[in-house]
């Protein structure tokens, strides 16, 4: 029997549907977590919450402000449109329940060049734990479901073809993370420039100074747009953000 597909997740379909335009490139990374997983730890004995998304997203979001070429978004394929920003914007997704729906939603974190961990954490922790069904922060999504299905995609694309509104709602970046599952590595497709996935990390063999050793392994994975960048400065891009993720500095790590 076939059943109405649910107004919850329509916005998934919209978005999917704008994210055809996107030229994706997949690449990956192997990071060391040997001193996240130490950072955490210290913070866990001070009675404070650390996840390693916010450890990833204050990474991200400084190697791009160290790199501002590729703070950048593209709209268009032949008759295409660019544009620089100033602020790295940090977009990161949510598994949540709104009525009999399992949907993802998302929210952006302005400015994420310039945040503390504090700051970051508390931003991912007050989302997470937001109801989506009435905080004041899901309104824009919820507009989208009572919206038909026309009239909510036309809404949507409209917002979305402008390179301003597109980085207020994409982000410069986004990252998304199934690392509480046996993930190893995906690859999603969020729409803007880049967008990171999370999986599990896991303990692997390394060599260190000639030495098998075993350390935690996470594989961070990206999918970017190839309309706005080619291989080498991304592949830049995220050597930048291993070395932050494997050696923070300390005046980061406040």
């Amino acid at each position: 029997m076939n059943h109405s597909f649910p107004r919850e997740r329509r916005h998934t379909l919209y978005f999917l549907r704008e994210a055809r335009a996107v030229a994706p490139i997949f690449l990956d990374i192997d990071i060391d977590m040997t001193e996240a997983m130490a950072q955490k730890e210290q913070w866990r004995q001070q009675g404070n919450r650390l996840s390693f998304s916010s450890l990833l997203i204050q990474s991200i979001a400084r190697a791009m402000a160290d790199m501002p070429a590729t703070n950048l978004a593209v709209h268009g394929s032949i008759l295409t449109k660019q544009r620089r920003y100033q602020g790295v914007h940090a977009k990161f997704t949510m598994d949540k329940k709104i009525g009999q729906s399992r949907i993802v939603c998302s929210t952006v974190l302005p400015r994420a060049d310039r945040q503390h961990l504090q700051e970051i954490q508390a931003g991912i922790d007050f989302f997470k734990q937001a109801d989506v069904s009435s905080s004041p922060s899901f309104v824009k999504l919820r507009l989208l479901h009572k919206l038909p299905p026309l009239l909510g995609y036309w809404l949507y694309k409209t917002v979305m073809r402008s390179l301003d509104r597109r980085h207020a709602a994409h982000g410069s970046f986004a990252i998304t993370s199934l690392g509480q599952y046996a993930v190893r590595g995906f690859y999603p497709i969020s729409g803007g420039t880049f967008t990171f996935g999370v999986g599990k990390i896991v303990p692997t063999p390394v060599v260190r100074e000639a030495q098998i050793q075993v350390a935690p392994i996470l594989r961070l994975c990206l999918t970017f747009d190839h309309r706005a960048h080619d291989g080498a400065i991304v592949g830049e891009l995220l050597d930048a953000i291993k070395r932050r993720m494997e050696h923070p500095q300390p005046q980061e790590a406040v």
